[in-house]
C-alpha cells in the first residue's frame, strides 16, 4: 500500500503524537514506580527502628526482671542460711551433731 504525499504528513504528525503520548505515560511510570520505591524503603526503615526500639524496650524489662530475681534469689539463700544456721544451734543445744556432706 503507498501512502499518498498528502496522508504523509498526518502520519508523521500521529506517530509523533503517539511518541510523546508514549513518552509522558512511561515518564509517569517510571516515577511512580520511583515514589513507590522511596516509600517502601521508608517502610522498612520505620519497621527497622519500630523493631529495633520495642527489641531495646523488651531488653530494660527482662534486665529488671532478672535483677529482681537475682534479688530474690539472694534473699532466699540468705533465709536458708539463717534456717540452717539456726538449725544447727538447735541441734548443738540438744546434743546431736549434723555433718555437712558436701
Amino acid at each position: 500500500m503507498k501512502l499518498k504525499l498528502s496522508n504523509y504528513s498526518s502520519l508523521e504528525d500521529s506517530t509523533f503524537q503517539g511518541y510523546a503520548t508514549l513518552t509522558r505515560k512511561l515518564t509517569e511510570l517510571e516515577g511512580r514506580a520511583e515514589r513507590r520505591d522511596e516509600e517502601l524503603n521508608a517502610a522498612i526503615e520505620k519497621a527497622k527502628d519500630n523493631c529495633s526500639n520495642e527489641l531495646r524496650r523488651l531488653q530494660i524489662i527482662h534486665k529488671e526482671e532478672l535483677q529482681e530475681k537475682d534479688a530474690q534469689i539472694r534473699f532466699c539463700r540468705e533465709k536458708l542460711r539463717q534456717l540452717i544456721d539456726r538449725a544447727k544451734e538447735i541441734a548443738k543445744d540438744k546434743g546431736i551433731e549434723i555433718v555437712n556432706e558436701h
